[in-house]
């Protein structure tokens, strides 16, 4: 376990929000363009860009292949702000 002094109720609160939180209704009202970012090996983030596409249709979704979470960020820093100031400028 990465963190031996975690308690089974907290353990308990982070899968449930995980996989059972739905966003509020009042998120379909906003109309900015929305890009959803993900390494193509995290399931869990698939399955909110799901939820997500519900309430907001306009979100464009970049998948990095081979990339698990936030590693793009992390080992291609620069292109990753590059992507960034692209999404931001238009």
């Amino acid at each position: 376990m990465a963190y031996p002094q975690i308690s089974k109720n907290t353990i308990k609160n982070a899968c449930k929000f995980i996989y059972h939180y739905r966003p509020p209704k009042n998120l379909t009202k906003f109309s900015n363009p929305v890009m959803f970012w993900r390494g193509r090996e995290e399931p869990i983030p698939e399955k909110s860009e799901k939820i997500l596409r519900d309430y907001l249709p306009q979100m464009k979704t970049e998948v990095f292949e081979g990339m698990g979470h936030g590693q793009f960020l992390h080992e291609y820093p620069q292109e990753y702000v590059e992507k960034l100031k692209i999404f931001l400028d238009n």
